[in-house]
């Protein structure tokens, strides 16, 4: 008796969800278009995405895709250098408010180290130690802490 051979043939994976709108040079086409036709103080995410005919959800949606998220980073690091420039030459704060949307902060952030190479002293303490010292060297100098 013969066995045949079965032979496993591994089905396609169907494409599930709507087919995708842009591809990677049409989208390329549609962004360039947009930027050669507004102003470079102009530009703005929300006109970017009108001018290609989608939506902010749509276009983020395309930025988490590999072929796509160069192309659309690259647009809106365009539109933020847009709003940096127009800071800088009018300093308003509706340009501050757009780059908070792009991540920038209004505050400043400060890192206190102690360096164990010139306060060898130091090095060993817990930070209540170290406040107990620095209320007793205030007291010695005529400083009075507010607890």
């Amino acid at each position: 008796m013969k066995v045949e051979k079965k032979t496993k043939l591994t089905p396609k994976k169907k494409q599930m969800g709507r087919p995708l709108k842009w591809t990677v040079s049409k989208l390329i086409e549609a962004i360039e278009k947009y930027f050669e036709e507004t102003a470079l103080m102009e530009y703005t995410l929300t006109g970017l995405v009108l001018a290609i005919g989608s939506s902010k959800q749509v276009v983020n949606d395309y930025e988490k895709r590999k072929e796509f998220r160069d192309i659309i980073k690259r647009a809106k690091l365009m539109i933020e250098n847009s709003y940096e420039l127009s800071l800088r030459k009018h300093g308003r704060s509706g340009d501050i408010f757009a780059l908070k949307n792009f991540g920038w902060k209004d505050k400043q952030e400060l890192e206190h180290t102690i360096n164990p190479y010139k306060h060898p002293e130091l090095k060993d303490k817990t930070i209540e130690e170290l406040r107990e010292n620095a209320i007793s060297l205030a007291g010695q100098r005529g400083i009075s802490s507010n607890n």
